[in-house]
């Protein structure tokens, strides 16, 4: 195991340093070949001149471009098991030049272009996060739509998620910054606010050399998605101290485990489940088409009952797990304790589009619940730890209050420590 994880963690010097990468992107297994070509010729019968000819043509094949260059080469119906391996997206992020056997045509892809037999036109690298030789984009947002495309890919065993991304980590390294099961220390707490589309967070066995935290996207199966706001948000939460435990040689590679203690406003909510229309449903669907709203409801304030609510003031909740125990209580009455730790607070200065009252307060947090059963190093934690409360992640929430209200209940419920596993 030591030996594969410390090789599995070179594979960005191999593909970097390669001057040619060839794939057989159409093939399903290695004894497939790179020769895997659909029939796409054929013959016409032609007269000219009174004479009989064979014209041999191939269908045109429809390639999807948009304007800023990025698309999809391979066709408009393109099926590369290669394509969809986790394993392999590293190999084709780094690559310098990359020769793509497809079922129709040979696509080369460089660093600076992409080109296909049937298209003379040099294309702009496409869809793959630039992650090297590149000042466009900031890191953070590179290194988030890194996440997104790696987790959309097929994996047979999730606790080779990390390792089959640890490659790429050496080009996001900075100064002292620090790497924690797939989020980077310099990007948080931002980086928390990730969502599961159809995830499923598998057990996790408490001796499992694999065994990423609730708030790391590496506990999910399942694509996951982050929020592209159109400017920084206020951040009103502190992280306070933050570890992982790596199993492996490969510091970048499985861990054991891991907790981050923060403090900030910890939302107590209501435990009725409600089906209700929202403005972060529009918020959701911006980012993710393909988001399963079965993993969705709504939730009141849990605090002040004296005072009446109206409807829109809710917390919308995504879960992390379809599979979660809250779903399939009776009555649509959740009775665990549920929370919303907020990380990021939307204003006047970064409206929200559709929300029901006029200068609102927006907020974005992690969905919590009471974590038990700490394991031996977890207990030591806690006694360490200037925080007494453990939580484990189980969503992503938004909610919508008045500017008062919002306000009053930063303040009020502000200074919170929590220990997240």
């Amino acid at each position: 195991m030591q030996d594969w994880a410390e090789q599995a963690s070179q594979m960005a010097k191999i593909f970097s340093n390669a001057y040619l990468t060839i794939a057989a992107s159409a093939s399903e297994n290695g004894s497939q070949g790179l020769l895997n070509r659909l029939r796409t010729t054929r013959i016409l019968d032609a007269i000219h001149n009174d004479k009989a000819f064979a014209v041999y043509v191939r269908d045109n094949i429809t390639h999807i471009f948009r304007d800023d260059g990025t698309g999809v080469p391979f066709g408009q119906y393109h099926d590369l098991p290669l394509r969809y391996r986790a394993w392999c997206f590293q190999e084709e992020v780094l690559s310098t030049r990359i020769a793509h056997f497809t079922e129709h045509e040979v696509v080369f892809v460089c660093r600076a272009a992409t080109i296909c037999e049937c298209n003379s036109l040099w294309q702009t690298r496409f869809l793959i996060p630039p992650i090297v030789g590149t000042t466009s984009a900031k890191p953070f947002r590179i290194w988030e739509s890194i996440v997104e495309d790696y987790s959309e890919r097929q994996i047979s065993f999730c606790k080779d998620r990390l390792p089959a991304l640890s490659s790429s980590t050496h080009y996001f390294q900075a100064g002292s910054d620090r790497y924690h099961a797939g989020l980077w220390e310099s990007h948080m707490p931002g980086s928390l606010l990730w969502w599961s589309s159809c995830g499923k967070r598998p057990e996790q066995e408490q001796r499992s050399q694999s065994r990423p935290p609730s708030w790391s996207w590496a506990s999910i199966e399942g694509v996951v998605r982050y929020p592209q706001l159109n400017e920084p948000p206020r951040t009103i939460v502190q992280i306070l101290d933050i570890c992982t435990y790596p199993s492996t040689v490969d510091p970048r590679g499985m861990v054991t485990g891991g907790q981050i203690t923060l403090r900030g406003s910890l939302f107590p909510l209501e435990g009725t489940w409600k089906e209700h229309e929202s403005p972060w449903q529009s918020f959701l669907l911006y980012h993710n088409h393909a988001i399963d709203f079965d993993c969705c409801f709504a939730c009141s304030p849990g605090w002040a009952p004296n005072l009446r609510w109206l409807e829109q003031d809710h917390c919308y909740c995504v879960l992390d797990d379809l599979n979660n125990p809250l779903m399939l209580l009776p009555n649509r009455v959740i009775d665990a304790p549920i929370f919303l730790l907020v990380i990021h607070c939307m204003d006047d200065s970064n409206p929200i589009e559709g929300v029901p009252y006029p200068g609102a307060c927006g907020f974005l947090g992690l969905l919590l619940k009471p974590f038990e059963d700490l394991d031996e190093i977890q207990t030591k934690t806690m006694e360490d730890s200037k925080s007494k409360l453990s939580f484990m992640r189980i969503g992503f929430g938004g909610m919508c209050l008045s500017k008062k209200e919002g306000e009053e209940a930063l303040n009020r419920f502000k200074d919170t420590v929590v220990t997240i596993f």
